[in-house]
């Protein structure tokens, strides 16, 4: 789970503006229920950002302390962890790169997945070119797939390191960086990937209208559907996909 504050506007008239100051400083606390069995903490604070009782904040956010999105363009204290939510980022990745692909005739798709986080995603790659190869840290992950793969496709799943050298291959790496290969078209989310001749970068994840309307006032959008999908189980966001209109050739 993970929660998400809202603070209280400042007061208009002279009056409102004295007893606001006095008064009992209180956070409310509602479950908000997006989707069946999917759902987020509203912390509802009865005072302003400016006077904001940090404290109390954070102890009425319970086991979500440690995942609380706040308002955009406000500082919060350091023992409040600043979480990326990157899960629904790396998902909709591999799925933009698996479109791209679909339209690309290609010798070679290589994958790079260090940690393993694309392993149920890997047989969608089998049928569009002749090798395809995972650069992974964590080659036991791929064990049973590489089996799978060779029983249903015949199809070999090539495992290997970063300092590879890849040939001609179409690279799918979610974090850039530097590459060998006799030429590396790439699909990447960071903004270099050194070592290619051609380049497209995603940047925007791509939300329907539905899905934007679930977001509180104030809050970053990507963020909360990011928190939705990797802290509430969100499912009916795995098919969110990043916008590559703007691809470019290096």
């Amino acid at each position: 789970m993970f929660a998400v504050v809202k603070f209280s506007e400042e007061p208009h008239g002279i009056l409102k503006k004295f007893f606001s100051r006095f008064s009992e400083k209180r956070v409310f606390t509602e479950k908000v229920s997006v989707a069946p069995g999917v759902f987020f903490f509203l912390l509802e604070c009865s005072f302003t950002y400016e006077r904001a009782d940090w404290n109390l904040i954070e102890e009425c956010a319970g086991a979500t302390k440690s995942r609380i999105i706040f308002p955009d363009d406000i500082k919060v204290p350091e023992k409040f962890i600043k979480c990326s939510f990157e899960n629904l980022r790396k998902k909709a990745f591999i799925l933009t790169a698996l479109k791209i692909l679909k339209n690309q005739k290609s010798e070679s798709i290589t994958i790079d997945d260090r940690e393993g986080f694309y392993v149920n995603d890997i047989e969608k790659f089998v049928l569009l070119a002749p090798l395809i190869r995972v650069i992974t840290h964590n080659p036991e992950r791929y064990n049973r797939v590489s089996e799978k793969i060779m029983e249903y496709c015949g199809a070999a799943l090539l495992i290997c390191d970063e300092n590879a050298d890849l040939g001609k291959t179409w690279l799918v790496t979610y974090g850039g960086g530097a590459w060998h290969g006799e030429s590396i078209k790439a699909i990447t989310a960071a903004d270099v990937c050194f070592g290619a001749q051609k380049l497209i970068r995603l940047s925007d994840l791509k939300f329907d209208n539905k899905y934007l309307e679930l977001v509180p006032d104030g809050i970053n959008s990507e963020k909360f559907l990011s928190a939705l999908y990797e802290c509430s189980h969100a499912a009916f966001l795995e098919n969110t996909l990043f916008s590559y209109d703007k691809a470019f050739g290096t």
